[in-house]
């Protein structure tokens, strides 16, 4: 079901096809961005959605957009939209209503009040059970309210909620420009070779679907962090006390996939150990890997072996840490890879795209931006699914 929901909006028609002027659109969003102390950490998914707002404004639509935010028990005032509007007004540009409701007469009011090209922030759609539960009866209502449907919301696109699916069966549906975006890079992954997928992160299982994928159609996988781990034990090599996932077979079917499609996998030969996070670290090759170390990073080798590969690539796409970033004794996979993406780039237009929201903390704290890369994702799970489809 959702490999078909992710299939299901490469279907979805350009909003820019779709006649908005005094139209009412619904526009699904994804607001749920991260808080601390009150301010929003990261302002990319919000930044994102301001080309499609600012379309919809200009054409003469009223745009009513609709978002979840965090996992409320329903309602719940500490997952509410409402502290978020200033910001979001801010990084819009536009003046933003909030009604603290998703539905119902209060929402109809206000929005048939407002004129033509406002802006309505409603509450969070989690708030009511039947947008997890994909409920057609939630979806209805929502659709009351609008005359289009636009969903520029690809983080979501995997989930089967009432927003996202089933609000399709009652509204003219399109998609918005941010969407479109995350389609047309994520699509081209593989269009122009050699192509490299630089894969990393701790979660092996959830990421073995899209390496099925992957090594059927790029040249090289190189793998490291936390899933190497399970891709070296599953070949013999020693990882000592290392974080790892008990999947042999599911390993050694994307190693098949791999060597049926000539795809070189390329996994570390050296990795920087401790016994723990707060113990000194030095570099051990494959074999010197003893039983009570903890493989926290790749190791220069394997850094120089990765720069050599991409090197040869015109298109590298990267999803997720090659270690344990957020110390600085495991940083320097991580940054170095960074670099090297930002200067193949730079000095040789290759193209570069990254998802994943560990790798884009990482390109922050290796103080670049998304700007240094050819398209940085907003996906997580959608980005997971999507390339394990595409």
């Amino acid at each position: 079901m959702l490999d078909l929901a992710m299939k299901s909006i490469r279907t979805l028609p350009w909003v820019q096809n779709s006649s908005v002027r005094g139209c009412r659109v619904l526009l699904r969003v994804d607001f749920n961005v991260p808080v601390e102390h009150g301010q929003v950490r990261d302002r990319t998914r919000i930044e994102r959605v301001a080309p499609t707002v600012d379309y919809l404004v200009k054409a003469g639509a009223k745009v009513i957009m609709v978002s979840h935010f965090g996992r409320p028990n329903l309602v719940d005032a500490n997952f509410s939209l409402e502290p978020l509007v200033g910001t979001i007004s801010e990084v819009l540009g536009v003046p933003v209503t909030f009604v603290g409701d998703c539905f119902g007469e209060r929402v109809c009011t206000v929005v048939n009040a407002l004129p033509w090209g406002s802006v309505v922030l409603l509450e969070n759609l989690r708030f009511h059970a039947g947008e997890e539960k994909n409920d057609p009866a939630f979806a209805k209502q929502l659709a009351s309210m609008a005359d289009l449907y636009v969903n520029d919301a690809f983080s979501c696109a995997h989930r089967l909620h009432a927003s996202i699916d089933a609000i399709t069966k009652f509204l003219p549906s399109a998609a918005g420009l941010n969407l479109q975006d995350e389609l047309h890079y994520l699509g081209n992954i593989v269009s122009e070779h050699p192509v490299a997928a630089v894969i990393g992160g701790a979660k092996t299982s959830s990421k073995i679907p899209m390496l099925r994928n992957l090594a059927q159609k790029v040249d090289f996988l190189v793998l490291g962090g936390g899933l190497s781990n399970s891709f070296l034990r599953a070949s013999g090599h020693k990882i000592g006390s290392s974080v790892y996932e008990p999947c042999d077979d599911a390993v050694h079917a994307v190693l098949e996939s791999a060597r049926k499609s000539n795809c070189c996998v390329i996994v570390p030969r050296d990795h920087v150990v401790a016994r723990n996070l707060d113990c000194s670290a030095q570099t051990k090759q494959n074999k010197d890997v003893g039983e009570e170390d903890c493989i926290f990073d790749i190791g220069t080798q394997t850094s120089a072996e990765v720069a050599e590969v991409l090197g040869k690539c015109k298109t590298v796409f990267w999803n997720g840490p090659m270690g344990v970033f957020e110390r600085a004794a495991f940083a320097t996979g991580t940054s170095d890879l960074i670099r090297n993406l930002v200067c193949l780039k730079k000095e040789k237009g290759v193209s570069t795209i990254v998802g994943g929201g560990d790798s884009i903390f990482a390109i922050k704290a290796s103080g670049y931006s998304a700007e240094d890369f050819s398209y940085v994702s907003t996906g997580g799970g959608a980005l997971l699914q999507f390339l394990s489809v595409a």
